[in-house]
């Protein structure tokens, strides 16, 4: 009897501590936990196993729970493997975790001017052999696959630039406590962001000037291969030194311990602020690049970078079965000398054709337009792929029967198209009379 009382009050412990727990108000999930264990004592109440059960199924919430937070350490831990800061593998670094009068920060100074000298040079050539009215030695005009490129040209150099934003990177996240823990100066630190900064704007300025003067597909390609090459310098030289290439001293900086440890990362809302700075400054370099394009375009197309005059000598050429209108209404074939139509021939403003400038003859004393009678004009024609020379009043037959042949077509002269620079910059054309 007393074993039995001693049941009874276990049990009744037990079914009140059950209840007690399952009805507070407040902790619904531990009522849940302890429904599914009476679950799982309840599906078999025969088996003498149960207790046997209860602990697989214990083991298992305990082996999830050990496979949960190993998952989160392992997130944790890709997380800050994101976030480690570590510096770029750069003679640029070398600026600021070396002394001033060593040889490692001589030989980055080195590399840095050679640097700024290739591409001073090469901006210096880009910007000579300009004219007036054209300072850029702009091409006149280019083809289609050409202008394709440039668009090109311009997007790719912007992904293969990377001293904008290394540097910008530099600056954004690693704190002058942190430069200054590692016991490295924080001005020298800033002096070789900034180097890179005018490293990376050098190399875009030259990529643009190589785009939009070139009219080759393939010549703009190598430049912007070239000026690259010069702009990964200090990465090669890096490497170099740290495969013992170029000595000890140079082989030890490379691998030096600040290479190797994590820097310390700035406060969340400063670098949250200087993000959108940086991104501000892509979005610039971006806009800034396609709208010189663009407008370097529409002043091709508009015929801004053509000869304002061009002086023309046709020679002795004779063409005997040219038909001249003499009157309205009445046309005569008429032996037309070319050397007649000799002279300047200036630029109509407002006035294009193919989306190139016409040019109508002037006087031969004063070069000025004439008053009543109608002169000669220099246009681009489309179909021919080539200027011409044609005439209101001088056809090539007296009514012909395709009317398309009026116009464009009914030229006089048709200029060769490897002279077409020839005619715009020095007005000696070689041109190809009508026989």
């Amino acid at each position: 009897d007393s074993q039995s009382d001693i049941g009874a009050s276990i049990g009744s412990r037990s079914f009140g501590l059950s209840g007690g727990v399952g009805t507070r108000p407040g902790v619904t999930f531990r009522r849940q936990s302890y429904h599914r264990h009476s679950d799982l004592f309840n599906a078999n109440p025969n088996n003498d196993n149960g207790g046997d059960t209860n602990a697989d199924n214990a083991n298992a919430g305990c082996d999830t729970h050990h496979e949960t937070t190993a998952g989160r350490r392992f997130k944790d831990t890709v997380v800050d493997h994101k976030e480690k800061i570590l510096l770029p593998q750069s003679t640029h670094s070398l600026l600021f975790t070396e002394e001033i009068f060593s040889l490692p920060f001589g030989f980055a100074l080195f590399i840095l001017f050679i640097s700024y000298w290739c591409l001073g040079l090469s901006l210096w050539d880009n910007l000579s052999g300009g004219s007036p009215g054209n300072p850029l030695n702009i091409p006149v005009n280019v083809a289609h696959q050409v202008r394709v490129a440039q668009l090109l040209s311009v997007l790719i150099a912007l992904w293969m630039e990377e001293e904008i934003p290394t540097a910008t990177y530099l600056l954004r996240n690693i704190p002058r406590s942190s430069v200054e823990t590692m016991g490295l100066s924080y001005v020298k630190f800033v002096f070789s962001a900034i180097a890179r900064l005018l490293v990376g704007y050098l190399f875009l300025l030259n990529v643009f000037l190589a785009v939009v003067q070139s009219d080759r597909v393939l010549d703009m390609f190598y430049d912007m291969l070239a000026l690259n090459f010069v702009a990964m310098l200090d990465d090669i030289t890096f490497h170099l030194a740290k495969y013992d290439v170029l000595g000890k001293h140079l082989r030890n900086a490379a691998s030096a311990k600040y290479f190797h440890v994590e820097f310390e990362k700035r406060p969340y809302l400063f670098r949250k602020k200087m993000t959108l700075f940086v991104k501000c400054v892509y979005i610039f370099n971006i806009l800034f690049s396609y709208a010189g394009l663009a407008a370097i375009g529409i002043m091709q197309r508009t015929g801004a970078f053509q000869c304002k005059s061009v002086t023309v000598t046709f020679g002795q050429d004779i063409w005997e079965n040219a038909w001249v209108e003499t009157s309205p209404g009445r046309t005569e074939k008429m032996v037309l000398v070319y050397s007649y139509f000799n002279g300047v021939y200036k630029q109509i403003d407002g006035e294009t054709k193919s989306g190139r400038p016409v040019y109508k003859e002037m006087r031969k004393s004063t070069d000025t337009p004439f008053d009543s009678k109608t002169g000669a004009e220099i246009s681009y024609c489309g179909q021919e792929g080539a200027w011409v020379l044609t005439h209101e009043h001088i056809r090539k037959s007296r009514e012909p029967e395709d009317v398309s042949i009026i116009g464009d077509l009914d030229y006089m002269l048709r200029i060769l198209h490897s002279c077409i620079r020839v005619v715009l910059e020095v007005g000696l054309p070689l041109v190809t009379p009508f026989t």
